[in-house]
């Protein structure tokens, strides 16, 4: 089983690697000016450090550039795509929940702080040198190095955690944290900014207010990402029609889940079913 995980998040190019038991990796690597990433995202977590060179990032609904020191760290929702402007070398950790504590775990999901950050000379240069200590602790293999690599990992997470909420002076982190579990749970059913507002017993405006300054996109972008994740699944892995699939996974209008599906992904349901299905009969 962490095999075939494994195979899953190891990239197909780059200069360093470490690979640990299938739960996580680190590698350097260096993409080449005006290649491309197309929008995509993953079953887990990925954080793409720059080391140099500039790149444009497609994150869920934004675009913003990012060069030497800029960390951008993706959850397992988040649509993502890059367009590397220069030769552009990276950091590129790719992790399981297990991977790290769980309360990490819990702040990474529920985007508790501004995942595009920037690290002054000092704070890159330190993560840099983390790294390093992973590469060296993978080549040795002593004793009790892939806990020491696990415990590295944890330690650059807690960076980036602390590097994102730093200058946030209303973080509300528990409104948060409860606000994405609710919304996790209940995504597929009418939600709303009322809604979810109602159960926390805090004002809808406020709570919109807080959640898009926390998470980074308002709150119907994040649950159009958690539908159209769970969309995709469907169409990749069953035979339901197209309209079943939009209904099961939230949108109560055919034309608007062809709307956003075509706006995020750049394709219509039915394309992307007939590319990524691993089923051989369909009933569109």
């Amino acid at each position: 089983m962490k095999e075939k995980r494994l195979m899953n998040i190891v990239p197909e190019v780059y200069e360093r690697g470490a690979v640990f038991d299938g739960e996580f990796i680190v590698v350097e690597k260096t993409l080449k000016k005006d290649t491309a990433v197309g929008i995509h995202w993953h079953d887990y977590f990925e954080l793409e450090i720059i080391v140099s060179g500039i790149e444009e990032v497609t994150y869920n609904n934004e675009k913003f550039i990012a060069s030497r020191g800029n960390a951008t760290l993706m959850s397992y929702c988040d649509f993502h795509a890059l367009n590397h402007i220069s030769d552009v070398v990276m950091i590129n950790i790719r992790f399981f929940e297990n991977s790290v504590s769980k309360e990490i775990c819990d702040n990474l999901l529920s985007g508790i702080g501004k995942f595009n950050i920037k690290f002054d000379e000092d704070e890159i240069q330190k993560i840099i040198g983390c790294v390093n200590r992973i590469f060296e602790e993978n080549e040795k293999k002593d004793k009790f190095y892939y806990q020491m690599s696990k415990s590295i990992l944890n330690e650059i997470i807690i960076d980036v955690i602390r590097k994102s909420t730093k200058d946030s002076a209303d973080s509300a982190p528990g409104t948060i944290q409860q606000a994405v579990n609710y919304i996790r749970k209940n995504f597929r059913y009418d939600i709303s900014v009322e809604s979810t507002a109602k159960h926390l017993k805090i004002a809808p405006n406020y709570f919109g207010s807080v959640f898009k300054k926390n998470i980074g996109v308002s709150f119907n972008d994040y649950v159009n990402t958690l539908r159209l994740k769970y969309a995709c699944g469907l169409l990749e892995n069953s035979d339901y029609s197209i309209k079943e699939i939009a209904y099961f996974s939230g949108f109560n209008s055919i034309e608007y889940f062809f709307f956003i599906f075509k706006k995020r992904l750049f394709t219509t349901p039915n394309a992307y079913r007939s590319t990524h299905s691993k089923k051989a009969k369909s009933r569109i």
